[in-house]
């Protein structure tokens, strides 16, 4: 193999941009991927910079005499999938191991991008019908109300899959997605006392970006502000899309989404049970390899578990979360090193069921109804407006800065927090 320190340096930049790229949509956090690149381009005798903006990639190198500066492709959709996120972080601990050329990671780069999804969408679908309905159970629906959720959120996958295939902006397809899966989950509980707003709830949380928003959340904290700010605004969007979708099919039912009320005290047993499957549509929906899926699972059932316990303590909810979440990474964290993977395909896919999307959902229908009352709106519903909005950034907050603590550990360990 030809000795990479004489490769060009515009083929480094090549790759290096590729690369940063796809592990940008593939889940990973701007600020682990500018010190991911870094750390190759000195495996090929070179220097690195890398800038990260709201839309694309600015690199520069320096290989000791010339100088490259490259602006990349745009970087596209910022989800998650975890297969890929695996694939990638074992490509550069190769790399840095076997010290491969830009050639070669090219040619592993067209092969993980080739790489077809794990699941298929018809699995994917029935998991994540299975998380939905464990979100409202979780919520406290009674169980005709659980059925429903689940069938409607079959509906939901299908319809959201249909809308973005045939290109639909995600922020359109959410809230259209969003509105006809809780139009039919009414229809399936209509002549029965069951209040279906709990299924309206549990069908717009297995659509918010939680990946993005915590993302977003640490992008921000760690100085990316550019990317942070896109990040956030992105998701806040879909957020805003998947409300509006709700309160549409709630308008058209008569349903009204009140200020969120704690559920009634489910079994710790039972808690875990949902809460694990909950995590297991999770796992699927981020395309995490098989080898992941039990201990995502297990994170999940950790998380969520953990967070009712401390909750029947007495405990406040934002710290309940913050421990939870907390706890969750650290497990993720001890996994991931012995399967020599990113801990944060483990964590996101565990703690992205604790995103509190349901206050999200309640306090922007609930600033929808103090538009149109104005004046006369009733103090109490400003008030309870104000806190589901307020729950909803602190409780987002307590969960980033729990990850944020969780790396900063991982780092202190080790130099690589990436593995």
């Amino acid at each position: 193999m030809t000795d990479p320190r004489t490769r060009p340096i515009d083929d480094a930049a090549r790759v290096l941009l590729r690369l940063s790229r796809l592990l940008l949509a593939a889940g990973a956090g701007s600020c682990h991927v500018q010190d991911r690149m870094g750390s190759l381009a000195a495996t090929w005798g070179m220097s690195a910079t890398l800038f990260v903006s709201a839309e694309r990639l600015l690199l520069m190198l320096d290989d000791g005499g010339r100088y490259r500066t490259r602006i990349g492709h745009h970087i596209g959709d910022l989800g998650m999938d975890a297969d890929r996120l695996f694939a990638l972080d074992a490509l550069c601990r190769e790399v840095e191991t076997r010290h491969h050329g830009p050639d070669d990671v090219a040619a592993a780069m067209d092969a993980i991008e080739l790489r077809k999804r794990r699941y298929s969408t018809i699995w994917v679908t029935l998991c994540v019908g299975i998380t939905a309905a464990a979100l409202a159970r979780l919520f406290g629906a009674e169980w005709c109300v659980t059925a429903a959720t689940l069938a409607a959120s079959l509906l939901n996958r299908m319809v959201l899959h249909r809308l973005l295939s045939a290109r639909f902006a995600p922020v359109l397809a959410t809230g259209a997605a969003a509105s006809v899966s809780s139009l039919f989950a009414v229809l399936l509980l209509h002549g029965t006392d069951a209040d279906p707003a709990l299924a309206l709830v549990a069908m717009g949380m297995v659509l918010v970006p939680g990946v993005a928003l915590l993302n977003g959340f640490r992008d921000l904290v760690q100085g990316a502000a550019a990317f942070a700010i896109a990040r956030l605004a992105s998701a806040a969007t879909v957020v805003v899309g998947i409300a509006a979708g709700l309160a549409i099919a709630g308008s058209l039912a008569g349903i009204t989404l009140g200020p969120y009320a704690p559920p009634a005290h489910l079994p710790l047993a039972e808690d875990i049970a949902l809460s694990a499957a909950a995590a297991l549509g999770f796992a699927a929906l981020f395309n995490a390899p098989l080898r992941a899926v039990a201990p995502i699972v297990l994170c999940g059932a950790l998380a969520h578990g953990l967070r009712s316990m401390l909750m029947d303590t007495g405990l406040y909810l934002g710290m309940s979360t913050f421990i939870a979440a907390l706890v969750a990474a650290q497990v993720a964290i001890w996994i991931a090193r012995r399967m020599h993977a990113p801990w944060i395909a483990f964590a996101f896919p565990a703690v992205v069921a604790l995103v509190p999307g349901s206050y999200a959902f309640r306090g922007l229908i609930g600033s929808l109804a103090i538009m149109n009352s104005g004046g006369h709106t009733p103090a109490d519903q400003l008030g309870a407006t104000l806190a589901d909005l307020l729950t909803f950034m602190l409780l987002t907050c307590a969960i980033g800065i729990a990850l944020l603590v969780a790396a900063s550990w991982c780092r202190r360990v080790s130099p690589r927090p990436w593995r």
